[in-house]
């Protein structure tokens, strides 16, 4: 059961990790946009 639960914890960490990039890349490519319409 321990490995279960470690293989567990690393699937999370992996989900979060790529969650995290998904949002990041969201968030900076939104910020691109307003910082061009705003120089525009």
């Amino acid at each position: 059961t321990l490995i279960y639960l470690a293989l567990a914890l690393a699937l999370r960490a992996i989900l979060a990790l790529v969650g995290w990039g998904l949002f990041g890349r969201r968030v900076a490519r939104k910020a691109t946009t307003s910082l061009a319409e705003v120089q525009a």
